[in-house]
């Protein structure tokens, strides 16, 4: 049986995701998209570049804790930056589009200037991601375009809708 997944925020605990994704794969089920914000944008979309969950698992257990945070000085404003989960995010997507990927998938972020929820399914995967979970006044807002994004989770915490349009 094929599902479409919606995966939401959670941070930290948005790595249950991977565990998820396990249970559903040896229960026989295929994953054939997901939608992800904040959280589940980055487990989502590692999933959809062709990550099992345990190369998924192990991937985030090298994670360097002690550097996820640190400032670069291009960061906008914010309690922490996200200097050491880029790299992190490069060594999963590196110039990974979206086109690039096995399943469908979309992430959603909020653009500041307009204050609508953003659907993002099209370019460089990680400039996504980092968008999707661009927690505002804890991780510096994106710019992409001509847009100002935040953590899609602000106005959709789990994007149900967004993978029922994926279908």
């Amino acid at each position: 049986m094929e599902l479409t997944l919606a995966l939401g925020g959670g941070g930290v605990k948005g790595i249950s995701h991977v565990g998820v994704l396990r249970c559903l794969e040896s229960a026989g089920f295929k994953i054939g998209a997901i939608a992800g914000t904040s959280a589940g944008a980055v487990i989502g979309a590692a999933y959809a570049a062709g990550y099992t969950p345990v190369q998924l698992a192990e991937k985030i257990q090298e994670i360097d804790q002690s550097r996820l945070f640190d400032r670069t000085p291009d960061d906008g404003p914010s309690l922490l930056g996200l200097k050491g989960f880029s790299k992190f995010l490069v060594d999963l997507f590196n110039n990974c589009t979206f086109d690039d990927l096995q399943i469908p998938f979309a992430c959603t972020a909020v653009d500041l200037k307009t204050e609508r929820e953003i659907i993002l399914t099209k370019g460089r995967v990680i400039d996504a991601v980092h968008a999707s979970m661009a927690i505002p006044g804890i991780f510096p807002p994106i710019h992409l375009g001509d847009a100002l994004l935040v953590d899609g989770a602000v106005v959709d915490p789990v994007p149900v809708a967004v993978a029922r349009w994926l279908l």
